[in-house]
């Protein structure tokens, strides 16, 4: 028996997420196959966008090669994208999960009810580099707000307040 006659591997499948480039790609979200353990994850990160929640800071860690870029993709983009075309395998095997008294998880009603709200996360990407977390904060900020039309919102660096500063200093202060 030849079996691989059955098994058909996806064109652009990869064997790694860059969380960077692959926010938008549709085909990575829509493809995903959540693990149980991948669904307490989501539950817990979905439960944490509740106005009355303060815990919000997550670390998840696992071998290499376990998903967590992909989870941390997926995750980023509920909350950023909330597109329910793009989510409906993911929503699919969330509400088969487990069933309240209506027939679906809390996780399910909790996930549409984000999704269908104005409520949005912005993910910011820290990419890994030489600089120092504070100037790759605000890159990846950067990035993001730019990504997002936002750009005008972003906060001065410590150059941009010097110069600010300095430029104050030369024009109103000219003897000085």
């Amino acid at each position: 028996m030849d079996l691989t006659k059955n098994i058909d591997i996806m064109q652009d499948f990869q064997y790694a997420i860059n969380i960077g480039f692959d926010l938008y790609s549709d085909d990575k979200i829509k493809n995903y196959i959540p693990t149980p353990s991948a669904i307490e994850i989501i539950e817990d990160v979905m439960l944490s966008t509740s106005n009355t929640t303060n815990d919000r800071a997550k670390i998840f860690v696992g071998a290499y090669g376990k998903g967590k870029s992909h989870l941390a993709l997926i995750i980023a983009s509920l909350l950023f994208r909330k597109d329910p075309g793009l989510f409906s395998n993911l929503l699919s095997v969330i509400c088969q999960n487990s069933q309240n008294s209506k027939g679906e998880s809390d996780l399910c009603a909790y996930t549409k009810n984000y999704i269908e709200s104005s409520k949005k996360m912005l993910p910011v990407i820290i990419q890994g580099s030489s600089m120092g977390i504070r100037q790759a904060l605000m890159s990846g900020l950067y990035v993001a707000l730019k990504n997002a039309n936002l750009d005008y919102v972003m906060p001065d660096t410590y150059f941009q307040s010097a110069v600010t500063t300095i430029l104050k200093k030369k024009k109103n202060y000219t003897d000085t």
